[in-house]
């Protein structure tokens, strides 16, 4: 195959962090009180909450507040024409059901502050779409709209809090496509089925978010997590 940009690969980023950081991402996605080894930097057992790493991208190895638009402009691709930051978010996807999904075996919530994205944007990602309403209304959106790795991660975080005991270790895999935006205020569902497949104490599950009486957002989510036996059998819960 050949064509403008084809074999393109981007250079090595360099990235740096601080626990600061992990506490404020920790935060950010809705870590609770009863969690403090992922609030708590002296706890026993403090850990990374396992998806930071998706943010580093945008933080880079800075700590301070950057230029989102600027920060964007660094890497030319050959024979590409130059990205514009301000038409575009992490993209639209199409899932194909080719039949009807089984009742799912969880159904969690996770309710999105007025506030959460100001707050989240202090991991690094200071696009200005999740700021003020100006960029999201020339976009056609209703305003300022939720960063997708809010919600991608905002979905990792009660997935493994509800399943898992929210231990880092029991997350082996996790992915979901971006198919809708979210709003500042928004709850999100998330519906959550069992496949039955194993990879030694890992199991696979599949899941959907949806915003509450709207659109999916998340879709083709799949993990490898290491399921509690204390919540086996629990069709339903909420966080």
């Amino acid at each position: 195959m050949s064509g403008p940009g084809v074999g393109f690969e981007y250079p090595p980023q360099p990235v740096a962090w601080l626990k600061r950081d992990v506490l404020l991402f920790a935060n950010s996605i809705g870590v609770t009180a009863d969690e403090l080894h992922y609030l708590y930097e002296l706890h026993p057992n403090f850990a990374v909450f396992p998806t930071y790493p998706t943010v580093l991208p945008f933080k880079g190895d800075s700590q301070e507040v950057i230029d989102f638009y600027a920060s964007q402009k660094k890497t030319k691709i050959p024979g590409v024409p130059d990205f514009d930051s301000r038409r575009v978010v992490d993209g639209q996807r199409k899932i194909e059901f080719l039949k009807p999904l089984p009742k799912p075996d969880w159904v969690l919530e996770h309710h999105i502050s007025k506030e959460a994205a100001h707050l989240y944007r202090l991991n690094g990602d200071y696009n200005p779409l999740h700021a003020t309403p100006e960029p999201g209304v020339k976009m056609g959106f209703p305003g300022a709209i939720m960063h997708g790795l809010y919600s991608w991660n905002a979905t990792a975080h009660c997935i493994l809090k509800a399943l898992a005991g929210s231990d880092p270790a029991h997350i082996k895999e996790y992915q979901a496509r971006f198919a809708s935006p979210v709003m500042p205020g928004d709850k999100l569902v998330i519906s959550v089925w069992r496949t039955g497949e194993k990879k030694g104490d890992f199991e696979e599950i599949r899941f959907v978010v949806a915003v509450e009486n709207g659109k999916v957002c998340l879709s083709n989510g799949r993990a490898l997590v290491k399921i509690l036996g204390d919540v086996v059998g629990d069709i339903k819960g909420k966080l």
